[in-house]
């Protein structure tokens, strides 16, 4: 996927962007090393809650891969209906 049709996509998929977006900070935190801090705020809450916010980020995750996965066969489809156009303009130009 170009640059372009990214630029695109996410402009006309706002959500799912943000949902994705949402999905990877999830992720980055879950991988982090858990803090003193943290232990001490949140004890035994904290398992729970990353345990749930794990569940919930790898659903998301799943319906944002989804999603993707539609706007790039769509994307695809476009940049193959438009190639026969551009070799029939380019070898009408030569």
């Amino acid at each position: 996927m170009n640059t372009q049709t990214l630029s695109t996509w996410t402009r006309e998929n706002p959500l799912a962007a943000g949902a994705l977006a949402l999905a990877v900070g999830v992720i980055a935190g879950l991988i982090a090393p858990r803090t003193e801090a943290e232990d001490r705020a949140f004890g035994p809450m904290r398992d729970a809650l990353f345990e749930r916010a794990g569940e919930a980020a790898l659903e998301l995750s799943q319906s944002v891969t989804d999603e993707v996965r539609e706007a790039a066969k769509q994307a695809l489809a476009i940049d193959r209906s438009a190639a026969p156009r551009f070799w029939a303009s380019a070898s009408q130009a030569s």
